[in-house]
């Protein structure tokens, strides 16, 4: 188990062990996928919500990246920041249906999902299907921003619009989980409607 110095050990060389991400994404591609893997665990194991560095370039993976690449990372872009966000959402969606199901891509793809949602202008560019990644009843690790934003009013609002009691009951699942307590955030008002009036207050 990591101890409080490996913690603070991978914080502070986040740059540096992030700036190692596109070879580690060309080299996934080519069949050999042990540093992206490595380079993923670093990221979790921090327990830093931003930990990949913004200066990596998160367009030069999506572009030459595999699908399990492009899902795997995704989690860590900055996707406030991008440019063409539309066009790399329906990127995005097309490696999530094309990537063999593990637990790990499931995360992946609904900690992204939630990422997404919670940009509004981004909300047309997610296809439909995408949300049933939430009924695979991932669980999401304590760090993570898709867990963070997700809870968020407009992403509670975007959910309850799909009608779908079942996406609708699995992200309620998914975000109001035994790591978090809502009753502070700024969505827990509009759960606590959507499970009176969508699911008839069970």
């Amino acid at each position: 188990m990591a101890e409080a110095e490996d913690f603070r050990s991978l914080q502070s060389k986040h740059k540096a062990i992030t700036s190692l991400l596109p070879y580690g994404v060309l080299q996934e591609r080519d069949g050999r996928p042990e540093i992206l893997d490595t380079l993923l665990r670093a990221a979790r194991a921090s327990g830093k919500r931003r930990f990949v560095w913004y200066r990596v370039g998160t367009l030069f993976l999506l572009a030459r990246a595999s699908p399990r690449a492009i899902v795997l990372t995704s989690p860590h872009a900055r996707w406030c920041d991008l440019t063409g966000r539309g066009d790399l959402v329906r990127r995005w969606a097309t490696a999530a249906s094309a990537v063999q199901y593990t637990e790990d891509v499931c995360q992946s793809v609904v900690d992204t999902l939630l990422q997404i949602a919670s940009e509004d202008e981004l909300v047309p560019s997610i296809p439909a299907g995408v949300w049933t990644w939430l009924t695979k009843g991932p669980s999401l690790p304590r760090i993570c921003m898709g867990r963070h934003i997700g809870a968020r009013p407009r992403v509670v609002k975007t959910v309850r619009a799909l009608k779908d009691v079942e996406v609708l009951k699995s992200y309620l699942l998914v975000v109001w989980s035994e790591w978090s307590d809502l009753r502070d955030g700024p969505g827990f008002n509009k759960m606590c409607a959507s499970i009176r009036w969508d699911l008839s207050g069970i």
